[in-house]
């Protein structure tokens, strides 16, 4: 329930709630965007925001992604003042056994590492 300009109790929908929600804690277009765009190289993609990949059957080397890795996928980016984090998500059928994550400082890309839900 919210209250009216009157201040009498009135009904609040869902949908309305949940964007006033979503921007008190900055996940309305503000934090995480689905950048609608397709990566072709990971480490231009610096915006905060979910990418779509679609490469090749394997990541190429040029790409700068993980390596012998499945080429479609999405990629999340999250970003600070001095640091960018990357999380790679192959999507494969349902086969999804790995992700991989790598960030960078305030210039310098670290190497990709693998995450199988157990070990990093």
């Amino acid at each position: 329930r919210t209250l009216d300009g009157s201040k009498n109790p009135t009904l609040t929908s869902s949908s309305a709630a949940a964007k006033v929600l979503g921007g008190l804690i900055g996940v309305d277009n503000t934090i995480i965007k689905n950048k609608n765009s397709r990566v072709t190289d990971f480490n231009k993609a610096v915006e905060a925001g979910v990418y779509q990949v679609n490469l090749t059957n394997n990541i190429p080397p040029e790409a700068n992604g993980p390596t012998s890795v499945y080429g479609n996928g999405i990629l999340i980016v999250f970003t600070s003042i001095e640091f960018i984090g990357q999380i790679y998500i192959p999507l494969m059928y349902l086969n999804i056994d790995n992700i991989y994550i790598r960030e960078r400082n305030s210039s310098d890309w670290f190497k990709w590492r693998k995450f199988n839900g157990t070990e990093l």
